[in-house]
């Protein structure tokens, strides 16, 4: 009986899924229905941001500003295992674009988001 119980826990051992959790393609789903090189707005209100020089005293105000999606962050970086960042969806902001007060930045910048903080202006090219 002993052996029997062995041989059943060596072919369940046999079947374990070896893939990394991205390979899997898990999600806690705080990315939406978000891809990378899709065009955004920041549609949350008096969502401010703390860690962009040289506003990290005082923050700013980031509503209105229009970007694009660089990556979703979803994964660790060693073992590529889901992460549970609430904000994934890293947004690439240049210091002209639409919405953004002129001369308020001097060089491109990111901001990490959820899918409710943000509204899809156009998708990604196919």
């Amino acid at each position: 009986m002993v052996i029997e119980e062995f041989e059943e826990s060596s072919a369940d051992a046999s079947q374990i899924d070896n893939r990394t959790d991205e390979e899997k393609g898990l999600t806690h789903g705080y990315e939406g229905n978000f891809k990378v090189g899709d065009r955004v707005r920041v549609i949350k209100q008096n969502l401010r941001i703390w860690s962009v020089k040289p506003y990290m005293q005082d923050g700013f105000l980031c509503d209105g500003f229009t970007g694009k999606v660089h990556s979703l962050v979803l994964y660790g970086r060693k073992k590529r295992a889901l992460c549970s960042a609430i904000t994934p969806i890293k947004v690439e902001f240049e210091p002209n674009g639409e919405g953004i007060p002129p001369g308020m930045f001097e060089r491109n910048f990111f901001l990490h988001f959820d899918k409710d903080e943000l509204e899809l202006i156009s998708p990604a090219d196919s």
